[in-house]
């Protein structure tokens, strides 16, 4: 019995390709009926392909303030090769809906590889999902009509929101029943809506 040994093997060059010439070094024989036998040659050549590597690019999501639009921006990660020149790229990436939430859904589409390496790769799919927070935006309050005199019906004070629009709960001394008798008031008013956030402070001053 013989068996062939080889010390090392190594493709001409790294890049993909048909055909590329192989070369093996430092063949010995093995085996009992091994001095029976002569090496030609401690080397020898031949051919083999390298095929493209498949590249899976992985997008994160990139948490935004609600803008009323479904528009969103990912950041892009790949499993090449350590030192191989690539860019990866996408031309569309999007929230299922533009509502603020958390962990929503981000589609992204058209991803693409670019670079001197990128021959020696196959894009895994030019489509992929992630998730990312979309937040409540700022909203302000304006108070008006603080100061006001007992008229024994109840004295509501007005909140004006920029955005202009936005639901409103305002509080009196910590209560939501509007008040009716003379008296000093705390206010608190807090914006209601899932797509905004803020809140404004005074004090209602009902004179006798």
């Amino acid at each position: 019995m013989v068996t062939l040994k080889v010390g090392a093997s190594a493709f001409a060059s790294a890049g993909v390709g048909s055909n590329i010439g192989v070369i093996a070094t430092g063949l010995s024989l093995g085996g009992a009926s091994a001095p029976n036998y002569q090496l030609s040659s401690v080397t020898a050549v031949t051919t083999a392909s390298i095929t493209p590597r498949t590249l899976t690019v992985a997008p994160t999501g990139v948490d935004k303030s609600y803008d009323g639009t479904t528009t969103a921006v990912v950041t892009l990660s790949d499993n090449r090769i350590t030192g191989d020149s690539i860019t990866d790229s996408y031309t569309d990436a999007s929230f299922s809906d533009p509502s603020a939430g958390a962990g929503k859904t981000v589609s992204v589409t058209g991803i693409s590889i670019s670079g001197s390496s990128s021959g020696n790769y196959a894009l895994s799919s030019t489509t992929a999902t992630t998730t990312a927070d979309i937040t409540a935006a700022s909203a302000s309050i304006a108070l008006s009509g603080l100061n006001q005199t007992f008229t024994g019906e109840p004295i509501e004070v007005t909140a004006t929101t920029i955005p202009a629009g936005l639901s409103v709960t305002i509080t009196y001394n910590g209560s939501v029943t509007t008040p009716a008798a003379a008296g000093v008031y705390a206010i608190v008013a807090t914006i209601d809506d899932p797509n905004y956030s803020g809140t404004a402070t005074g004090t209602l001053n009902i004179a006798q």
